[in-house]
């Protein structure tokens, strides 16, 4: 590979990186949430082990994402994440976050 490619490739991965951070979050029942949005409407979560692509959904305040039988609401450097209904409506809270940024 030549120098050239080398530094369009570490280059790429570096803006990529930056267009695209991963916040991260402290939970009141002591697990951790990394959250990053790859594209402004989506918000992939790993929680548990587990990746979780979540869905942007109307909202009066803050962002508001469901899917995968989980919403995950954040607004200012407070999230909750709940449990989502069948209806669509938000269900019980599964735990409150923090950002650790």
């Amino acid at each position: 590979m030549t120098l050239t490619r080398l530094s369009a490739c570490l280059a790429g991965a570096i803006l990529s990186a930056c267009s695209n951070p991963i916040f991260h979050y402290h939970c009141d029942d002591g697990s951790e949430i990394s959250v990053r949005h790859p594209q402004p409407d989506v918000a992939l979560l790993q929680w548990h082990g587990d990746q979780l692509r979540l869905d942007q959904t109307i909202s009066a305040s803050g962002a508001r994402y469901a899917g995968e039988a989980l919403v995950w609401w954040s607004k200012d450097a407070d999230a909750t994440l709940y449990a989502l209904n069948d209806d669509g409506t938000t269900g019980d809270v599964l735990c409150r976050c923090s950002s650790s940024d």
